[in-house]
Protein backbone atom coordinates (compact mmCIF):
# COMPACT_ATOMS: atom_id res chain seq x y z
CA UNK A 1 0.00 0.00 0.00
CA UNK A 2 1.17 3.24 -1.23
CA UNK A 3 1.29 6.58 1.47
CA UNK A 4 -1.19 8.15 -1.63
CA UNK A 5 -3.93 5.19 -1.00
CA UNK A 6 -3.27 5.07 2.99
CA UNK A 7 -3.85 8.86 3.05
CA UNK A 8 -7.26 8.29 0.68
CA UNK A 9 -8.14 5.33 2.94
CA UNK A 10 -7.41 7.54 6.07
CA UNK A 11 -9.82 10.32 4.67
CA UNK A 12 -12.69 7.85 4.09
CA UNK A 13 -12.64 7.07 7.66
CA UNK A 14 -11.99 10.89 8.87
CA UNK A 15 -14.98 11.68 6.80
CA UNK A 16 -17.32 9.16 9.33
CA UNK A 17 -16.25 10.77 11.84
CA UNK A 18 -13.36 8.67 13.71
CA UNK A 19 -11.11 10.50 15.52
CA UNK A 20 -7.79 8.24 15.60
CA UNK A 21 -8.41 8.72 11.86
CA UNK A 22 -9.19 12.92 12.04
CA UNK A 23 -6.29 12.81 14.03
CA UNK A 24 -3.71 10.90 11.74
CA UNK A 25 -5.42 12.79 8.64
CA UNK A 26 -4.17 15.81 10.31
CA UNK A 27 -0.76 14.68 11.06
CA UNK A 28 -0.48 13.65 7.23
CA UNK A 29 -1.74 17.27 5.63
CA UNK A 30 0.48 18.81 8.32
CA UNK A 31 3.34 17.09 7.14
CA UNK A 32 2.29 16.74 3.43
CA UNK A 33 2.48 12.61 4.01
CA UNK A 34 0.85 11.20 1.08
CA UNK A 35 -0.76 14.84 0.38
CA UNK A 36 -0.33 18.24 -0.02
CA UNK A 37 1.00 19.99 2.97
CA UNK A 38 -1.64 22.43 3.91
CA UNK A 39 -1.67 23.68 7.32
CA UNK A 40 -5.63 24.80 7.40
CA UNK A 41 -6.51 21.61 6.42
CA UNK A 42 -4.40 19.92 8.99
CA UNK A 43 -6.22 22.39 11.75
CA UNK A 44 -9.45 21.46 10.29
CA UNK A 45 -8.61 17.59 10.99
CA UNK A 46 -6.93 18.27 14.44
CA UNK A 47 -9.92 20.37 15.51
CA UNK A 48 -12.28 17.61 14.34
CA UNK A 49 -10.58 14.80 16.63
CA UNK A 50 -9.64 17.43 19.49
CA UNK A 51 -13.78 18.48 19.69
CA UNK A 52 -14.43 14.21 19.86
CA UNK A 53 -11.72 14.12 23.05
CA UNK A 54 -8.89 12.67 21.04
CA UNK A 55 -6.20 13.83 23.90
CA UNK A 56 -2.93 13.60 20.89
CA UNK A 57 -5.06 15.83 18.62
CA UNK A 58 -6.26 18.07 21.39
CA UNK A 59 -2.33 18.73 21.64
CA UNK A 60 -1.86 19.00 17.80
CA UNK A 61 -4.38 21.61 18.23
CA UNK A 62 -3.01 23.49 20.85
CA UNK A 63 0.31 23.96 18.90
CA UNK A 64 -1.62 24.67 15.61
CA UNK A 65 -2.59 27.95 18.15
CA UNK A 66 0.15 28.41 19.46
CA UNK A 67 1.75 28.94 16.38
CA UNK A 68 -0.60 30.08 14.05
CA UNK A 69 -0.24 27.56 11.82
CA UNK A 70 -3.70 27.18 9.91
CA UNK A 71 -5.70 29.90 12.07
CA UNK A 72 -4.75 32.97 13.35
CA UNK A 73 -2.14 32.67 16.26
CA UNK A 74 -4.22 32.39 19.96
CA UNK A 75 -2.46 31.51 23.12
CA UNK A 76 -5.62 31.12 24.93
CA UNK A 77 -7.16 28.69 22.71
CA UNK A 78 -3.70 26.88 22.83
CA UNK A 79 -3.46 27.43 26.97
CA UNK A 80 -7.48 25.52 26.53
CA UNK A 81 -6.27 22.80 24.26
CA UNK A 82 -3.39 21.85 26.03
CA UNK A 83 -4.98 21.93 29.32
CA UNK A 84 -7.71 19.44 28.25
CA UNK A 85 -5.16 17.58 26.74
CA UNK A 86 -3.62 17.75 30.50
CA UNK A 87 -6.61 16.61 31.88
CA UNK A 88 -6.87 13.57 30.17
CA UNK A 89 -3.67 13.00 31.07
CA UNK A 90 -1.56 13.77 27.42
CA UNK A 91 2.00 13.25 29.05
CA UNK A 92 3.21 15.57 25.89
CA UNK A 93 2.83 18.67 27.72
CA UNK A 94 3.54 17.46 31.07
CA UNK A 95 6.61 17.56 31.17
CA UNK A 96 8.76 20.56 32.70
CA UNK A 97 12.35 19.46 31.30
CA UNK A 98 11.68 19.88 27.62
CA UNK A 99 9.68 22.67 27.07
CA UNK A 100 8.21 26.34 26.87
CA UNK A 101 6.21 28.33 28.85
CA UNK A 102 3.27 29.75 27.53
CA UNK A 103 3.47 34.01 28.14
CA UNK A 104 0.75 33.83 30.16
CA UNK A 105 -2.07 36.97 30.71
CA UNK A 106 -4.71 36.89 33.39
CA UNK A 107 -7.17 35.11 32.75
CA UNK A 108 -4.78 32.19 31.28
CA UNK A 109 -3.48 32.74 34.90
CA UNK A 110 -6.67 31.75 36.57
CA UNK A 111 -7.54 28.95 34.67
CA UNK A 112 -4.01 27.92 35.22
CA UNK A 113 -5.14 27.42 38.79
CA UNK A 114 -1.68 26.95 40.11
CA UNK A 115 -0.35 24.26 38.03
CA UNK A 116 2.36 25.13 35.29
CA UNK A 117 1.77 24.05 31.27
CA UNK A 118 4.96 23.13 29.30
CA UNK A 119 4.77 23.05 25.30
CA UNK A 120 6.98 20.67 24.11
CA UNK A 121 8.39 21.65 21.02
CA UNK A 122 8.80 18.46 18.49
CA UNK A 123 11.99 18.25 17.03
CA UNK A 124 12.11 18.49 12.90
Amino acid sequence: MTIMNFSAGLKAAAEQGIAVAQYYLGICYYNGEGVKQDFNEAFRWYKSAAEQGNADAQCRLGNCYKNGEGVQQDYNEAFRWYKAAAEQGNRTIMRPSAGIKLPLNREMQKLNAGWEIVIIMEKE
